[in-house]
């Protein structure tokens, strides 16, 4: 199960530890109530250990809807957790 914590001072929505498919809806509730409260939201995935492509497809839908909200997502480049973003990506 991930940790999902909110740091308002910073728009940052940070997931951490192992984000499995049940992580879905309780991600997909979290960026919802974050996503109508500003211009630009930061999703950080930088300290997720696995990410489930579930969860990933939460993430990326979110970060491709852009209604009234630019998310950006935060990764460690060459993680899988990258690798399984760019895996949906090129679907």
């Amino acid at each position: 199960m991930c940790t999902i914590t909110w740091e308002s001072s910073q728009r940052r929505l940070r997931l951490s530890g192992c984000c499995e498919a049940q992580d879905r809806e309780a991600v997909r509730d979290a960026l919802a109530a974050c996503e109508g409260e500003g211009r630009v939201l930061i999703v950080d995935l930088t300290a997720v250990t696995s990410l489930a492509p579930a969860v990933a497809e939460v993430v990326l839908a979110a970060r491709d809807r852009g209604e009234g909200c630019r998310v950006n997502v935060l990764r460690r480049q060459g993680s899988a957790v990258a690798q399984v973003l760019a895996d949906i990506e090129s679907r």
